[in-house]
């Protein structure tokens, strides 16, 4: 019973849809890209109600842009964590280095005063 009534109403929704696309205008001149005007509607008006439409006090735009504010955020730490991790790299070389040279040094200056 319900396979039949959903049979009869898609081939009457059928029969509706295929009019309005036969007898879209400029149709004959155009074929497929007539219906382009459509999707340019819709998308202008998705984009109008993304805009204006509020909801509580929120909007799409205040959404992305906050959702912005906490990559960049993320992102800075993120980079702030690297430098540090980079710069404590950097000094340990530095220290390790500046004792290895201390120590060569040390050793040259004693081989000198012992040859003499």
């Amino acid at each position: 019973m319900y396979r039949y009534f959903y049979r009869q109403y898609m081939q009457q929704y059928r029969r509706v849809i295929n009019v309005i696309l036969d007898n879209w205008p400029l149709r004959k001149q155009l074929g497929f890209y007539a219906y382009l005007p459509i999707f340019f509607a819709i998308g202008a008006w998705t984009e109008f109600t993304m805009i204006h439409m509020r909801i509580n006090g929120i909007d799409f735009y205040s959404v992305y842009m906050r959702k912005e504010r906490e990559r960049l955020a993320q992102e800075r730490k993120r980079i702030e964590q690297m430098l540090d991790a980079k710069r404590a790299e950097l000094e340990q070389q530095q220290s390790s280095s500046s004792s290895t040279a201390a120590t060569t040094t040390t050793t040259t200056t004693s081989k000198m005063v012992n040859q003499s």
